[in-house]
């Protein structure tokens, strides 16, 4: 999307350049702010395409800034292995991430998918890669049923990807249907091994007493 609006959040000044600098050359209009209150401020003005939210800020958490703007176009920023963080985010309509250290051709990909995810998602074809989108179009719409049902769509055309059961996964957390959630994510740690947001996420279901919710230690 050209002349899009962006927005970066984070309360670490290097990390604010780096990520403004990554989009050089893009005829990207772009904002930063160093804690919640001035990105409450920017995001009341402004009609933002994107916006990268640090997890963590000095005054506001993240959460409570997707929760407050109701925000759909969110990527959450993180280096803080917060898991269950990840579960409340999706509630509020959040599924994109990135953990720091970060690449920047990630980052650079990551916002043009946000970006581009509409039109994506609703394309004349169907398939995997546009089926996930629509999936999260759903998700950042709080639609859980849909998306959860879209994404067994797309596994019908990729029934090998780690990264669908891993959607699926969290996506069972967020309607707390936890054997199902527990399920998923086996089911993307058995296809990748190497899918540490889908092993994380096993590791702490597994440490938790299903009938109360009550986390047992690791």
């Amino acid at each position: 999307m050209r002349h899009a609006k962006l927005l970066i959040v984070d309360d670490e000044r290097n990390i604010l350049t780096t990520l403004k600098m990554a989009f050089e050359g893009y005829e990207y209009q772009i904002d930063t702010a160093e804690n919640g209150q001035e990105a409450l401020s920017l995001i009341k003005n402004t009609d933002y395409d994107c916006i990268l939210l640090d997890m963590r800020l000095p005054d506001i958490s993240g959460l409570e800034i997707l929760e407050r703007c109701k925000l759909k176009n969110a990527i959450i920023i993180t280096a803080h292995g917060t898991i269950e963080n990840a579960v409340e985010a999706m509630k509020l309509g959040c599924v994109d991430y990135l953990r720091k250290p970060f690449d920047l051709d990630v980052v650079r990909g990551l916002v043009e998918q946000v970006l581009q995810r509409s039109e994506v998602a609703f394309s004349s074809v169907l398939e995997y890669e546009a089926l996930i989108e629509q999936a999260k179009l759903m998700i950042q719409r709080r639609k859980f049923s849909s998306a959860i049902e879209t994404i067994h769509k797309a596994l019908e055309h990729e029934p090998n990807s780690a990264e669908a059961y891993t959607i699926l996964g969290v996506l069972y957390e967020v309607i707390d249907d936890l054997p199902k959630a527990i399920s998923a994510y086996q089911t993307a740690t058995k296809l990748d091994s190497t899918n540490v947001s889908a092993r994380d996420n096993l590791s702490r279901l597994r440490n938790l007493d299903l009938d109360s919710g009550i986390k047992l230690g690791y």
